[in-house]
């Protein structure tokens, strides 16, 4: 990942497993929140370049 791209990862609580969810080139994503039940997520993009 490039200095100053983020994306939104999830990760088991023992460190391992680490997923992205977004990998998305150049978006500066922030402020994940889950649904109600859990499955899914959404996120405040920050669609300036990086």
């Amino acid at each position: 990942m490039p200095r100053g791209d983020t994306d939104i990862c999830v990760i088991d609580v023992d460190g391992t497993d680490l997923t992205d969810l977004t990998g998305t080139a150049g978006v500066a994503e922030h402020t994940p929140v889950w649904s109600p039940d859990g499955a899914t997520t959404d996120e405040v993009p920050d669609w300036r370049p990086v």
